[in-house]
């Protein structure tokens, strides 16, 4: 509110997963703020926006601007605002964002203007500043899941008998407000333990969300759809790759188990999924930063993999990232011992994924090669 509020703002970005909660921060932030706009306050949803030429215009018959078929859209959008400042609010941005330096042209031209923005990603504009929102933490999304289940079964409380199950709940979907909507949707026809059961498949046990929401985000998989659908082809095939790794991965593992000699390079690709709102930080080093995904997100990439021509050979490739990574040898040279024992701390939801994998194809020589080369790591553990 107080980024919207000062006289130093003109673009802020309120980017995350989708789910998140954008498009009601934003709404909540528009209707605290909207005294300090005399000129008002201008809702543009742009799901429906596909082809970033409209944008400009769609801007213009939200403001209601008078222009001939000749004039230029964004005199004619400037002549409006005039001096009277005045909130843009631009929802869904992330499948125009090539639209970007349009809204640069229009904040240049109209200096009482002030546009917040909704996106998966960054408009990547030199007045932009961006608002990062993550997931809601635990306290907050069971007095969510609380609050959406009363409305939907009148009498519904958390107490001793469900607090558990609640909690474990919202921690599978990621603190996701939309996903913990759905999920006490469901509360009449299933109770918190049976749901918890059932959320193996949590991409469709959800369900219909209200009918009052966009068709996106009616179900955690229309989400997931309308995000996948917005990537280009390589970024589509990285981000089912990396659903191959458990517990993260550093960018040298994603280049040596997703790369491929015909895409782009891997931290381009890896980059802009990250800045899709799909990835997220997962702590590591400075020197060696790592990546995850949201269980959602997981879910459903892995899907897309499982479905592809890529399955088994990204599966061989991260199998042999884990039996080159780990040298049996190392156990008798001190020196190497350590940083091998960090780096098998950091992998070793990894080395159970490569275990796994082996064990169900039958190939039992290489779940033994690589119990064999971790042995002494989990036995100093």
């Amino acid at each position: 509110v107080s980024l919207a509020r000062s006289e130093r703002t003109r673009l802020v970005t309120v980017t995350g997963p989708g789910g998140v909660g954008k498009t009601r921060l934003v709404l909540e932030v528009a209707r605290r703020v909207a005294g300090d706009f005399p000129g008002g306050v201008v809702f543009v949803p742009l799901a429906a926006v596909s082809d970033t030429a409209l944008v400009l215009s769609t801007v213009a018959d939200a403001l209601g601007a008078r222009r001939e078929a000749t004039a230029d859209v964004l005199e004619a959008v400037r002549a409006t605002i005039g001096d009277e400042r005045t909130l843009l609010v631009l929802d869904n941005f992330e499948q125009v964002t090539a639209a970007a330096p349009d809204v640069a042209a229009l904040l240049s031209l109209a200096p009482a203007l002030v546009v917040l923005v909704t996106s998966r990603q960054v408009l990547r504009i030199r007045s932009e500043q961006q608002v990062h929102l993550g997931p809601l933490p635990d306290d907050a999304a069971m007095r969510l899941f609380a609050d959406r289940a009363a409305a939907s079964r009148a009498g519904f409380v958390v107490d001793d008998t469900n607090s558990a199950a609640i909690a474990e709940i919202c921690r599978r979907l990621d603190g996701l407000p939309l996903a913990i909507e759905l999920a006490a949707a469901r509360i009449r026809l299933l109770p918190p333990d049976a749901m918890l059961a059932r959320l193996r498949d949590r991409l469709d046990v959800l369900g219909s969300g209200p009918v009052d929401l966009p068709a996106r985000q009616r179900t955690l998989r229309a989400t997931m759809d309308w995000s996948y659908g917005l990537l280009p082809p390589p970024e589509q095939s990285l981000l089912a790759r990396l659903a191959v790794f458990s517990g993260g991965w550093t960018l040298a593992a994603a280049e040596a188990v997703c790369g491929r000699p015909t895409g782009p390079p891997t931290i381009d690709t890896l980059s802009a999924l990250l800045d899709d709102s799909l990835l997220v930080p997962a702590g590591g080093t400075p020197q060696e930063p790592r990546l995850d995904m949201l269980e959602t997100v997981r879910d459903y990439a892995a899907e897309k993999l499982a479905g592809s021509d890529d399955d088994i050979e990204t599966g061989r490739r991260h199998t042999e990232w884990v039996l080159a990574m780990f040298d049996p040898a190392v156990h008798f040279r001190a020196a190497e011992f350590r940083p091998a024992l960090d780096r098998f701390n950091a992998e070793r939801s990894n080395v159970r994924a490569a275990v796994q994998r082996s064990v169900d194809a039958g190939e039992r020589d290489v779940a033994a090669r690589l119990i064999r080369n971790t042995l002494g790591f989990m036995a100093r553990r």
